[in-house]
């Protein structure tokens, strides 16, 4: 180079982009965990203030970074129950739907950066198993889908919204997800009541029976032109038709998130 010129005119900048050490993803929840994930999983980051060092907590350091999740497993209660023997011999099979929350001083996103894998640092070292809670039984499914706000120009997709997948990390320079937050996330839980879980649970076919009823659904949202998931909602019309036929008492509950940290531009 010429030192006796300003060095952007020797070495022009090619080309800037975003970078974040972070990570959001989504997608499918066998994939991400590892685990036997009922149909989808979400992990991000979030200042939470959430720790177990005494240090930590007694200086009030309440926007601590956490890691946090979400995702729909069947099981026994067991771990959940205490030590007590009537109780654990009385421990019931249920869909639930699980929070993790890593606290600060585990968070561990940060240690392969370069990891094409999405899931490594939400299953690392068994944090996912021991930090996690039930939040609420009799969740069947749980379909997260990525998207754009409904004032963005649909010309801009640039693939946002037609997959259920999304990784903060993933693609190249180019493509307009990488190191961003999607605009917003359609969330759509379903539940089966608990007279119906017991009743499957007893003849011991909750789990084949759920399996079926899921089975080939909300892989893809099927967006149309107009970015109406179309295929989600045949998989979801589908889905009710299995459950009423099974006479399986059930709840849809929808509604879209808008999260606020996304700076959404597909430039």
């Amino acid at each position: 180079w010429d030192a006796s010129q300003p060095y952007a005119s020797v070495n022009p900048t090619a080309q800037y982009g975003r970078y974040s050490d972070l990570q959001f993803v989504c997608g499918d929840g066998k994939t991400l965990t590892g685990r036997d994930a009922n149909t989808h999983a979400i992990f991000f980051q979030a200042p939470l203030g959430y720790s177990t060092n005494s240090t930590n907590q007694a200086q009030s350091l309440d926007s601590l970074l956490n890691t946090a999740g979400y995702y729909i497993e069947y099981g026994s209660d067991a771990e959940w129950l205490p030590n007590i023997e009537a109780l654990k011999a009385n421990q019931k099979n249920r869909y639930r739907l699980l929070e993790v929350l890593q606290p600060s001083e585990l968070v561990n996103v940060f240690t392969n950066a370069a990891s094409v894998d999405p899931g490594y640092w939400i299953r690392d070292d068994n944090r996912l198993s021991s930090n996690r809670r039930v939040l609420a039984e009799n969740m069947i499914a749980m379909i997260i889908h990525p998207k754009l706000s409904t004032g963005e120009n649909n010309s801009s997709l640039a693939g946002l919204g037609d997959s259920y997948t999304y990784n903060s990390r993933e693609g190249q320079l180019s493509d307009p997800k990488r190191h961003q937050l999607p605009p917003m996330l359609g969330l759509t839980m379903v539940a089966i009541d608990e007279d119906s879980a017991a009743r499957l649970d007893r003849a011991g076919t909750l789990k084949s029976t759920v399996e079926s009823a899921l089975n080939g659904k909300f892989e893809t949202p099927g967006t149309d032109s107009s970015g109406f998931p179309k295929k989600m909602a045949e998989d979801l019309d589908n889905l009710k038709a299995f459950l009423d036929d099974k006479r399986i008492g059930y709840r849809i509950f929808t509604t879209d998130i808008g999260i606020r940290a996304a700076k959404w531009s597909d430039k």
